[in-house]
């Protein structure tokens, strides 16, 4: 699949291991509310390569809240604080 028209959107219902391919292909951290099969499906994805990471923010979180917490990352974590990780926003 080539996403590069997508202006970085995977469409919903893409496969995990193909979005995690995606990202990973791109360099890009993945930001996603599957809170629920995506680590299940990151573990599987870094025994065969590098991931930038995941970093997942849950349903519950409003919108203002999640920016907010995205932009604590921006500031304060490294690369290294996620590479191969899934991690909760702060």
């Amino acid at each position: 699949m080539d996403f590069r028209g997508a202006a970085g959107v995977i469409p919903d219902g893409t496969p995990d291991p193909t979005v995690l391919q995606v990202a990973a292909n791109a360099g890009r951290v993945l930001v996603t509310g599957d809170v629920r099969t995506m680590r299940v499906h990151l573990e599987s994805f870094v025994m065969r390569r590098d991931s930038p990471g995941v970093q997942l923010i849950p349903s519950s979180r409003s919108i203002g809240a999640a920016i907010e917490g995205l932009l604590i990352v921006w500031l304060t974590w490294t690369p290294e604080d996620l590479r191969n990780q899934a991690r909760w926003l702060p």
